[in-house]
């Protein structure tokens, strides 16, 4: 199986970032684990920048350059490995390892999980988006239920996604006019 840098953004998510940093400790296909810390103010510099984790390396930017601004941080790094995969995950994600092998596995170039949360106490299956090109307004295909196939989509949701190392190479980073929202797209 491929081996993966994993690419976390944090900022203030001090316990949700050290709750993920160590569940991707134990998967042997994380090389590597980036944490992007944007400018964090509630001590999670030098909580999760302690020695205590073997495969996880904090990068420091020193103000909050959004999600695309860290993600770029992350995939220029990453970029220095020798590894042709990059997983791209929120710190509130739970992922098994289960889940990242199947992420592995995909034969897309860019692959995401169907996110599964909870909405004014509703279960909610975010399967990505579809782009209205007319009016440009990007909209997620969320369902309550679980559903048989993959509806049409134009994107997947950047809080879980799996990129192919071509596809920076060929693409380019995150467009950093995006601040947060709509850079996954």
């Amino acid at each position: 199986m491929s081996k993966a840098v994993a690419i976390l953004i944090n900022f203030n998510g001090r316990e949700s970032t050290k709750r993920l940093v160590l569940i991707l400790e134990q998967f042997r296909s994380i090389a590597t684990t980036l944490i992007i810390d944007n400018g964090s103010t509630d001590g999670s510099k030098e909580q999760l920048g302690r020695s205590a984790y073997n495969k996880a390396i904090l990068l420091e930017t020193n103000r909050n350059l959004g999600f695309s601004g860290g993600v770029n941080v992350g995939l220029k790094r990453a970029m220095e490995k020798d590894v042709d995969i990059f997983l791209l995950i929120n710190p509130d994600v739970v992922i098994s390892q289960k889940d990242l092998k199947h992420l592995l596995e995909s034969e897309f170039d860019i692959t995401s999980p169907i996110l599964h949360f909870a909405r004014l106490g509703k279960d909610v299956y975010d399967y990505g988006g579809r782009v209205i090109w007319p009016i440009g307004r990007p909209v997620h295909r969320e369902y309550a239920s679980l559903q048989k196939g993959v509806p049409p989509i134009d994107y997947v949701s950047g809080a879980c996604m799996l990129i192919k190392r071509e596809v920076v190479e060929k693409i380019g980073f995150f467009d950093e006019r995006f601040f947060m929202y709509f850079e996954d797209v």
